[in-house]
């Protein structure tokens, strides 16, 4: 996928980003955190054929994938998943 833009955002003296990658099918707006993806979280746009990417690229619906990887960061959901996924692991043991 290639990168369209990055977005910085901060929280608790932490400094993260939203990636929005792209390719010919779909658009993604993913967090990061020290340049790896922050959680396992993923927003997505899958693109009919017929429709321009770069166009679509620069619209309102790429900003609402934005603002929805924002959100996960602001409410920690990548920190929570971690601590369910934990649970879950240590209940199989």
């Amino acid at each position: 996928m290639k990168l369209h833009k990055r977005i910085p955002m901060r929280l608790e003296d932490q400094d993260y980003e939203v990636q929005v990658l792209y390719d010919n099918a779909s658009i993604c707006a993913v967090p990061f955190y020290h340049n790896h993806p922050h959680n396992s979280f993923r927003h997505q746009i899958s693109i009919p054929k017929k429709v321009d990417v770069v166009q679509l690229l620069e619209t309102e619906a790429v900003d609402w994938l934005i603002e929805m990887a924002k959100e996960d960061i602001l409410e920690k959901r990548g920190d929570n998943l971690t601590q369910i996924l934990q649970k879950i692991t240590c209940d199989k043991k």
